[in-house]
């Protein structure tokens, strides 16, 4: 036993031990006046003193067990609930309970941070790949004109700039919150325009956009940058899996309306997806077997897709035939 264990006992039955002598006084002093004084009061006060000092033994023994524990708790992660009351054993569950509750918030932040090393681990590869195959595109004696020059330099920049894009938006998703404005935007109008905006990608990989739309209003409930991302992120990946050397493919932007909600499904005609694969293709970093067969492939770009679309509360599905092509459709609120 410690002396500031000690004077920590004394500090704290203070209260009860001058509640204790007051009490006995009182009731002591009224047995000798009712008596006028011809009892004996040494007896009484003896009784009392003993009870006092019996209580204040096992008040003591219990004291003591709990700083016991206490003092154990800091050193293992197993509380000792051998306490004598039912609010000291309180206390040992509430400390319970708060290391439970601290223990599953530091398990998920170390799982965001283990998703984040993994991220900018492939992030700061895939951004060596294509300054890699810049460099060899400039070295390279075979090419003879300069639009193959051009075209290929073209490829790897905007690789580079939509891999910047997703590293970007995967450092913004921890604060979406804080970058979140829902408003009114017509669907035609944003698809027509990441169409536009990527005209270029669409003619150097043959493959030729069509939108798809007898409604009159396209209105939804979004947020206008996230949900640019997320189309313009689902046209990259049907771009990349349906490039063709020879043959033309086309990309369809289906825009179509059921009771209160609007669907944009877009529809390549690329390689499809393995029904294998269908199930873990919005995990994080899975590339699957498309993602061997295809260079540039991170496993990051459906993953983000998902997280953003579950926070807009806009549901997005997937079909998907190998050989035949897929579908991924998102799901909105109409408003007019």
């Amino acid at each position: 036993m410690k002396r500031e264990e000690l004077f920590g006992f004394i500090g704290d039955s203070a209260g009860f031990t001058l509640a204790f002598l007051f009490n006995s006084f009182i009731i002591i002093f009224f047995y000798h006046i009712t008596t006028n004084g011809a009892a004996e009061i040494i007896y009484p006060i003896l009784i009392s003193f003993t009870i006092y000092l019996i209580y204040m033994f096992f008040r003591a023994m219990e004291y003591f067990n709990f700083i016991k524990s206490l003092k154990e708790s800091m050193h293992s992660i197993n509380f000792n609930y051998n306490s004598l009351s039912y609010s000291k054993n309180l206390v040992f569950k509430t400390l319970d309970f708060q290391f439970n509750k601290y223990m599953n918030e530091l398990s998920i932040v170390s799982s965001k941070m283990k998703s984040f090393r993994q991220f900018f681990s492939q992030w700061i590869h895939d951004m060596k790949t294509p300054v890699s195959v810049m460099e060899l595109v400039m070295q390279n004696n075979d090419i003879t004109e300069i639009s193959d020059l051009k075209k290929e330099l073209k490829e790897e920049i905007l690789r580079l700039t939509d891999d910047l894009e997703k590293a970007l938006s995967f450092i913004r998703l921890e604060d979406f919150e804080k970058d979140y404005l829902p408003e009114k935007v017509d669907l035609k109008e944003i698809v027509s325009r990441i169409i536009n905006k990527k005209r270029r990608e669409f003619i150097y990989n043959r493959v030729f956009p069509q939108i798809i739309c007898n409604e009159d209003n396209t209105n939804i409930l979004t947020d206008l940058k996230w949900n640019e991302f997320i189309i313009e992120q689902l046209t990259n990946n049907a771009i990349k899996y349906s490039k063709a050397e020879k043959e033309n493919k086309n990309l369809y932007y289906i825009i179509s309306k059921s009771d209160d909600n609007i669907s944009l499904t877009i529809k390549d005609e690329g390689m499809g997806i393995p029904e294998q694969d269908r199930r873990r293709i919005f995990e994080p970093f899975f590339t699957g077997e498309n993602g061997r067969k295809v260079n540039g492939s991170s496993g990051v770009g459906l993953y983000l897709i998902k997280e953003i679309s579950n926070k807009l509360n806009h549901k997005i599905n997937v079909n998907s035939k190998v050989g035949e092509g897929s579908e991924f459709t998102m799901q909105y609120i109409t408003i007019l």
